[in-house]
């Protein structure tokens, strides 16, 4: 569901008697029923825009401001909303919303972004949020934030969103955790196709492993990410459900092909790399020795289609 259709969801103080709603700020309430049939994304994008337009003075900022436009980010528990106020100075904790947190951090007018979606709604740009994710939550989250700006783009659009990363980081030299942006923008890449790949080249990097990524294997397969002659695939499970026959055996003739010139597939889902990703870690390793052991591939990948 887009976001005018989301917040179409949300009804006002007068009509909570009418039916079970969930509160979701103090002046934005949605129906259990609905609430319930919507997916974690929807839900999370729903808090953080109900609190922005409940708090007048105060900016979406991290991963809130991430969420309202539609960034990547990665999933959080719990995941409390972020905002500050323009000029730096929160109020004080007794004044927080239930799941709310303010930022003590200065949002000049230049890093915010302001919407009309039934109500007047403030966050911080792109290239600020970014910044601003690594600086409140590491480096991992930050370089999934930042590769998620050049995720669909032409290479033009790629420059400038990198030229728009490194001037507001600029801006901000000094600051509290811009060492870790800097870090993070350090890391970040132009070829992930997904949060989870991006995550997942972090922590191999953590690990000494460096790999390839969106290699291509002949002329018809681009491989995720590739250590050696090991081919990695990161797999979310909505890409199998309701997957037609036909498309089943177009994934395993590509598969069967790949090993066929010589290569080992490995196959990660997202959820093993939140809840274990050392287990993932020796997995890679295993997999790599059994791809040494293979010997020399029939056809050398390439990062350009051949």
């Amino acid at each position: 569901m887009d976001q005018a259709g989301l917040v179409g969801l949300l009804v006002g103080r007068g009509d909570v008697e009418k039916q079970a709603c969930l509160k979701l700020s103090a002046t934005r309430f949605i129906p259990v029923e609905a609430w319930a049939g919507l997916q974690r994304h929807e839900q999370e994008f729903l808090r953080c825009y109900a609190a922005g337009v409940a708090a007048h003075k105060s900016v979406l900022v991290g991963r809130s401001a991430a969420r309202a436009t539609g960034m990547w980010v990665l999933r959080k528990e719990p995941e409390l909303v972020e905002l500050a106020q323009r000029g730096g100075h929160p109020p004080s904790k007794s004044q927080w919303p239930d799941g709310v947190v303010y930022r003590n951090v200065p949002v000049p007018d230049i890093d915010v972004l302001e919407a009309e979606l039934a109500g007047h709604l403030r966050f911080t740009t792109p290239s600020r949020t970014a910044i601003d994710i690594a600086r409140f939550h590491g480096v991992r989250d930050g370089v999934v934030a930042m590769d998620g700006l050049f995720h669909g783009k032409t290479p033009i659009a790629q420059h400038t969103a990198r030229a728009g990363l490194a001037e507001t980081m600029e801006r901000l030299a000094g600051k509290n955790g811009i060492g870790l942006a800097r870090r993070a923008f350090e890391l970040c890449s132009e070829k992930s196709e997904s949060p989870f790949e991006t995550l997942f080249r972090i922590i191999l990097a953590e690990h000494g492993i460096v790999v390839l990524e969106q290699m291509w294997i002949g002329k018809r397969f681009r491989v995720d990410l590739l250590w050696g002659t090991l081919v990695i695939e990161i797999d979310g499970y909505i890409k199998f459900e309701d997957m037609p026959h036909a498309e089943v055996m177009k994934m395993t003739r590509r598969e069967n092909w790949i090993k066929e010139q010589g290569y080992e597939v490995l196959h990660l889902f997202p959820i093993e790399i939140l809840t274990d990703e050392a287990e993932c870690v020796r997995r890679v390793r295993a997999a790599k020795a059994r791809a040494d052991n293979r010997g020399p591939v029939a056809v050398p990948a390439t990062s350009r289609r051949p």
